[in-house]
This record gives structure tokens, sequence and C-alpha cells, in this order.
């Protein structure tokens, strides 16, 4: 549940306030740069047809590993950083590894 959940998370807390909300502020800034930057950049190619060259390609995908960090790979960096703590099962920690 969720309160249990909480609990887990109270006992296993391994950085101390202050450090915990900086390190979540920086954390957030890096993955909105890094989505809004990536995102600018797969729009770039997918708007303008002459930007669709097989080095542009390459790029975007690039910028979709990218996101894809960003989005999954990042947050949960950041928990485990934050807990010691994995509560999302094995199957996400082979996905994550």
């Amino acid at each position: 549940s969720e309160k249990e959940l909480f609990q887990q998370y109270l006992r296993n807390q391994a950085l101390e306030t202050p450090i915990l909300v900086t390190l979540i502020i920086v954390y957030a800034v890096l993955i909105f740069i890094g989505a809004f930057g990536n995102g600018l950049v797969c729009l770039a190619v997918a708007r303008n047809p002459r930007m669709r060259t097989s080095q542009n390609f390459f790029i975007v995908n690039l910028a979709i590993s990218d996101l894809l960090l960003c989005f999954f790979t990042i947050p949960f960096s950041l928990f485990e950083i934050a807990t010691k703590f994995w509560p999302y099962g094995m199957c996400c920690c082979v996905f994550y590894n």
C-alpha cells in the first residue's frame, strides 16, 4: 500500500532534505533541457523536408535515444539515489541496468 511504501521511503532516506531538494531541482532542469532540446531537433527535421538527410536521421535517432534517457533512466536514477530503495521489481531493474 501507499502508506507502507512511504514508511519504507522514510526508513531508507539516504540524503538530507536540503541535498535532496537540490538534487531534485538539478535533475528536473536536466530532464527539461534535454527533452526540450532533443524535441526541437526532432521537430526541425520532421517539419523541414530539406533537413531529411541520412546524417540528420542519424542525429534524430540520437535525439530520440536522449529523450528516452530523459524520461525513463534519469527519474529512476534519481529515485534510487534518493532512497536506496527499488520498489519497481526485478523486471524494471533489468530494464534499467
